[in-house]
């Protein structure tokens, strides 16, 4: 094995939430402030990265937490849901595609980003 023993990896997942860390009865209320593109996992995939007012740690949004979001705000923008209340539980029970039970964090939007006013075109 090379390079530096990690005997306690939770240090890792310090910068982001996940639902292993995640109570089970746990749930925190944030304000939306960044939606950003970024590689996650192994195989490092583009997923949107969630980023709060209130807390250092950003949220991977999987595609059933994107959904949640773009039918409150009825837009996939996600400009559009800058300044949204949304409140963060765990989901224990959620299985992963080979049927084991890993938990998930649901986003619920508490209350959505305020619409913003419509440009004005300006007349010669």
């Amino acid at each position: 094995m090379t390079g530096d023993a990690i005997p306690d990896f939770s240090a890792l997942l310090k910068d982001h939430f996940t639902a292993q860390s995640f109570p089970n009865d746990g749930k925190v209320t944030l304000t939306l402030v960044d939606v950003l593109a970024g590689e996650v996992g192994r195989d490092k995939q583009t997923r949107p990265k969630l980023y709060f007012t209130e807390d250092p740690r950003y949220l991977v949004c999987n595609p059933t937490n994107y959904g949640r979001l773009t039918a409150a705000h009825g837009s996939a923008n996600s400009d559009d849901w800058i300044g949204a209340t949304v409140e963060i539980t765990k989901d224990p029970f959620v299985k992963d595609l080979t049927g084991k039970v890993t938990g998930s964090l649901i986003v619920t939007v508490t209350k959505p980003a305020a619409k913003k006013a419509p440009k004005m075109s300006q007349s010669k």
